[in-house]
């Protein structure tokens, strides 16, 4: 009886032990198959973005003309594309100094930038940044950014994918003008999911360039003072004073009664003052 009683004991002892190992082992399972799943999580996460990147970048340089065609060449070697550039002398007028009687000499104050716009293959675009950075010329600043669209690119494509309605037979005017304004909103998703895709195939790159400034003399001839003629002169005066005439007799008719008023007080005055001169003369023959 003793002897199936130890027997007991340690049949028991040994299924406690089994049990707790197979438990651990459940355990361990579990975590691995959880740390597994959130690394499956993590790592597409941050393998899998989709971004849209843009650099910026402005050099002092001693050419601008000559630093836009090398530039030109490095994104034509990379399969790129110049979208848009442009060269700016920005001329000031200083002074005008007369050299002799016929000729001046013109300073004028050059400032020269450019300014380009590129686009690389997004696999080029490390080696377009250190070639930008290669450049005989001083940095002024340095940008390159990443903008990162996965979920609004997600969501378009969602979009894209859906298929617009096509009901050529709307029963009423609401459900055609609804057909009408699903059909846009699907083509307008479309469009942007295909635009944001292709700028994330490409480096966007902006380039200003700033030349050293100098100054600019040239000679010009010297325009001499011309006239008019005198029958020109003539004409124009005949017409500005018979212009002037006109103004000066509208003016009088305005005033009429105040001239009118004018001549009777100086008749009465001047009667008056001839009976005074007649008085005066009399009085001395007397």
């Amino acid at each position: 009886m003793t002897n199936k009683k130890i027997l007991f004991l340690w049949s028991t002892v040994i299924l406690l032990f089994i049990s707790c190992g197979e438990q651990d082992r459940s355990v361990s399972a579990n975590k691995s198959n959880t740390s597994a799943s959130i690394d499956d999580d993590e790592s597409p996460n941050d393998t899998t973005r989709i971004v849209i990147k843009s650099a910026e970048i402005k050099l002092q340089v001693d050419d601008v003309s000559a630093n836009i065609k090398t530039i030109m060449s490095a994104v034509n070697t990379m399969n790129g594309q110049v979208l848009h550039y442009e060269v700016n002398s920005n001329r000031e007028y200083q002074q005008e100094i007369a050299c002799s009687l016929d000729s001046s000499m013109i300073i004028s104050h050059i400032n020269p930038q450019g300014f380009m716009k590129v686009k690389v293959p997004i696999e080029q675009s490390d080696s377009f940044i250190h070639t930008m950075l290669s450049m005989n010329a001083s940095i002024d600043k340095l940008l390159v950014d990443e903008d990162d669209i996965t979920e609004d690119l997600t969501e378009k494509s969602a979009f894209a994918k859906t298929k617009p309605s096509l009901d050529t037979n709307p029963t009423n005017l609401k459900e055609a003008a609804y057909a009408d304004h699903q059909n846009e909103v699907a083509i307008t998703r479309k469009t942007d999911y295909s635009k944001l895709h292709y700028r994330t195939r490409f480096l966007w790159f902006d380039i200003y360039l700033q030349g050293h400034s100098y100054i600019e003399k040239s000679k010009t001839a010297t325009i001499h003072d011309l006239h008019e003629p005198f029958y020109v002169k003539a004409y124009q005066a005949i017409k500005t004073g018979g212009y002037a005439f006109s103004i000066l007799l509208i003016a009088l008719l305005h005033i009429w009664p105040f001239i009118l008023m004018i001549i009777v007080a100086a008749l009465v005055f001047k009667r008056t003052w001839l009976k005074e001169i007649k008085k005066t003369i009399m009085s001395w023959k007397k």
